[in-house]
């Protein structure tokens, strides 16, 4: 679905296993966290306001290393991002 939403920044944080997307935005709400147990590739989604600093930040952990996955962000045309486990 397309969104309105201008990702500022994306990384990953190799040793916590978490991919890591920054979005421009002055929201403010209290930190979400949401346990994703029955999920074969995620732990858990974290997102959380940074108002001072004009952002909010998505955090998505996996249960695997970061490298197994492929990120690919479309910022062109529908501004979706796929996460897929890399084949080996």
């Amino acid at each position: 679905r397309s969104s309105d939403l201008k990702l500022k920044k994306f990384f990953l944080l190799e040793e916590e296993n978490k991919l890591v997307f920054d979005y421009v935005g002055k929201n403010r709400f209290y930190t979400k966290r949401e346990i994703l147990s029955s999920h074969k590739d995620f732990n858990k989604v974290i997102i959380g306001a940074h108002p001072e600093d004009y952002y909010f930040r998505v955090v998505i952990q996996t249960k695997e290393k970061v490298e197994k996955y492929k990120v690919e962000i479309n910022k062109e045309k529908d501004k979706t991002i796929t996460i897929q486990k890399k084949i080996k």
